[in-house]
């Protein structure tokens, strides 16, 4: 239940504060903990009269509900703590299966999960962990009664939407971190105590919305047509689903050459499927220390975007300025280069394109790709924390540090030559070839089974809006020398998921099957 409805319950009904049932009652409580004592009472009853059966029951209730008074509960948005339910007064005695108490409760959100300073003193084997504070508060709460975590888990999406003091992040975490996250909770459910948990979830769910992806991947009805590998809420499965391998498609220039003669990148090709943009580049010769890549993307409409590249930045900032021109005006750009150590991998996005702050309508940019260039480009980055604790004048100071977290959407992981395969590989090289997976929402396709790509003038218009995209053409700097330039690429709509997928059990399946086997031991 959502707090107003909690409040609406106990406003209109205020004598309403008691129920006596004939399996359940609660000898006191608020107006909606009296009705929903009532509602179970009532779901008992009708079981053992229709089927001669009684079950144990719970109501499920969520962290921003729950009976428990935190210093720093008062967040963004502050109606979510404003309601408490609270049935440890329930009186259970002609119930002979009993009452058990669920929660739904991750280690992400609310923030005060993470971010109370009691919480943040418990730790477990792994270390620090803010989230077993949590769950040992609630279980002392309800001292005697089973109380049951009936969701807990972390996705495996590429993207985070909201940070942790444990590290157990709403999203940004490959399979195997992911069943490494959830053996971690399910250990912390037995160590405080729980009467057990049920992990989220077995498949991944392409429909579901997350609140700050919500705001370029629309609309709504079209979501399950595509994979948004970047929005957690689509990611918690153990189980998800593989797409047969693309066919690549090679990118010719104007004049039909389809490779640079002489040039680093011998050869250029692209392919679709519902995950990914993909490029796949041929190289003459390995590349190595020192070296850099860059890659410009106009993903739309030739007469906008940035017609400037940057020639070397091989310590990217936050911005980045342009000097090499162009003949193609670009929406993003992508650097690929070596610090010295490792691979790097930076995706920027001109300034004016920037979606940074688009939800709460915080962003400083105009949302769609300039007439005129600014020859200013911008890592994509993503503002995955709101809070707004400046009522709890104890913590003022403590959260204004806390307040703006952002997380860097745009940096791609690169596995190179004999480095170990992660579920979050973005860019894959070898001696003679390297292939890049590209997620749609970070090229800023709201729809990509039909082109759609975000487009908008707030000036002009309530909603987000998107335009159809004419497909999308590369612009190729090697060492800061041009290797060319490819015609767009665009691919054929769908409206069914494209092409053949198969099952596949992830990598968090396994670890966490184990865990599983192992708790108690």
């Amino acid at each position: 239940m959502h707090p107003d409805e909690i409040a609406l319950t106990n406003d209109d009904n205020p004598s309403q504060n008691s129920y006596t049932g004939s399996m359940l009652s609660l000898p006191s409580g608020s107006p909606a903990e009296a009705w929903i004592a009532a509602r179970m009472d009532e779901a008992l009853v009708y079981e053992r009269t229709q089927y001669q059966a009684t079950r144990p029951i719970s109501f499920s209730s969520w962290p921003t509900l729950d009976p428990l008074n935190h210093s720093t509960e008062l967040g963004s948005p502050p109606w979510e703590d404003s309601e408490q339910i609270d049935l440890a007064n329930l009186d259970s005695s002609k119930a002979p299966a009993g009452v058990f108490y669920s929660f739904h409760a991750y280690p992400y959100y609310p923030d005060f999960i993470s971010e109370d300073p009691g919480y943040r003193t418990y730790s477990d084997s792994v270390g620090g962990n803010s989230y077993v504070g949590y769950l040992s508060e609630l279980k002392n709460h309800y001292s005697g009664w089973p109380v049951i975590i009936a969701e807990f888990s972390v996705p495996s999406s590429w993207g985070n939407v909201h940070t942790a003091h444990s590290g157990m992040h709403h999203g940004g975490h490959d399979e195997t971190t992911q069943g490494e996250y959830g053996a971690r909770m399910l250990q912390n459910l037995a160590d405080t105590g729980m009467g057990g948990g049920m992990l989220f979830a077995w498949i991944d769910e392409w429909w579901k919305p997350t609140w700050l992806t919500n705001e370029f991947d629309f609309p709504f009805a079209r979501r399950a047509h595509w994979h948004n590998i970047m929005a957690p809420e689509q990611n918690y499965g153990l189980l998800g689903f593989k797409p047969e391998a693309p066919s690549f498609h090679t990118l010719r220039q104007g004049d039909g050459i389809s490779a640079w003669a002489g040039s680093q990148i011998t050869s250029l090709e692209a392919a679709t499927d519902t995950s990914f943009y993909r490029l796949r580049l041929g190289l003459a010769a390995p590349l190595g220390n020192g070296d850099e890549l860059l890659i410009a993307l106009d993903t739309y409409d030739d007469s906008l975007g940035e017609d400037s590249l940057a020639s070397s930045s091989t310590t990217p900032t936050n911005q980045i300025a342009s000097t090499v021109t162009t003949g193609l005006r670009n929406e993003f750009l992508l650097h690929l280069y070596h610090d010295g150590s490792t691979w790097q991998a930076q995706l920027y996005v001109g300034s004016d394109y920037d979606l940074y702050g688009l939800y709460g309508n915080e962003h400083s940019s105009n949302l769609r790709s300039p007439a005129t260039p600014t020859g200013v480009w911008n890592k994509v980055k993503w503002k995955n924390n709101y809070g707004d604790y400046s009522s709890v004048s104890a913590y003022t100071s403590f959260y204004a540090q806390a307040e703006n977290v952002e997380f860097n959407a745009g940096a791609l992981k690169v596995r190179a030559i004999g480095a170990s395969a992660s579920s979050r590989d973005a860019i894959l090289m070898d001696s003679s070839q390297i292939e890049i997976r590209l997620p749609w929402s970070l090229l800023q396709f709201t729809d990509p089974s039909q082109l759609q790509v975000y487009h908008d003038d707030p000036a002009t218009t309530d909603t987000q809006d998107s335009r159809t995209s004419n497909g999308i053409a590369q612009t190729i700097l090697f060492n800061g020398i041009l290797q060319g330039e490819s015609e767009r690429y665009a691919w054929m709509t769908w409206d069914a998921p494209l092409g053949n997928y198969s099952e596949q059990l992830k990598q968090s399946y396994s670890v966490y099957q184990n865990a599983i086997a192992n708790i108690g031991n």
